[in-house]
């Protein structure tokens, strides 16, 4: 499994697949697991923020709980029955939390330029695209800016993009300024987690 996919359903098909099953076998597999689809829509949210979670095993931890939901249900992963169960829901809280609070706490000001609004926040996961597409739907129209260190998430109307201050001793406006072509980014997975306090408004 070379890389996680970016549904919880694609990751068991494709855990079934490894497994060896047949296609009626896996058809009929994911039909059983798919019909709790209370527990299943919530196991599907908590996938998507723990793989934003940087931890080492990760891939390993979420591609055994597939297995286990597979053989087990639903109910027992959300039940944090194993270890793996534990670890993996886990992470997706605490991915949540981060967006969670960004979201209510966050706090933008009149920026430098027109329709400008900027904000500070110290992100402890790769989330911000996340916050920022929710405040974009709030300030249409505007260019969202938000400090995290010596980095600056931009949104506007081309996307989300990323500025670098040159130096700290230069941090000041220049970190403000528009970003360029070459900024944009072209995935989440160039997003990268910045260490330090997990809000701050």
């Amino acid at each position: 499994m070379n890389r996680l996919p970016d549904t919880f359903s694609s990751l068991l098909e494709q855990v079934a697949l490894d497994r060896g099953g047949g296609p009626d076998v896996v058809r009929s597999c994911l039909a059983a697991v798919r019909r709790d689809r209370r527990r299943m829509a919530r196991l599907e949210r908590l996938y998507g923020y723990a793989l934003r979670h940087p931890a080492p095993d990760r891939d390993r931890v979420l591609g055994e709980v597939a297995g286990q939901v597979l053989e087990h249900g639903a109910a027992y992963v959300l039940g944090r029955s194993s270890r793996e169960a534990q670890l993996a829901l886990s992470w997706g809280h605490q991915v949540y939390r981060e967006v969670h609070v960004a979201r209510r706490d966050l706090r933008f000001i009149r920026g430098p330029g027109p329709r400008q609004l900027v904000a500070e926040w110290h992100f402890q996961f790769p989330v911000v695209d996340l916050v920022l597409r929710h405040f974009r739907r709030r300030w249409r129209g505007h260019t969202l800016m938000i400090r995290d260190g010596q980095r600056t998430y931009v949104q506007d109307g081309c996307g989300i993009s990323l500025k670098l201050a040159p130096g700290r001793e230069r941090a000041g406006r220049s970190i403000w300024s528009a970003p360029s072509g070459g900024d944009i980014l072209a995935s989440q997975a160039h997003f990268v987690a910045a260490p330090g306090r997990q809000g701050m408004a």
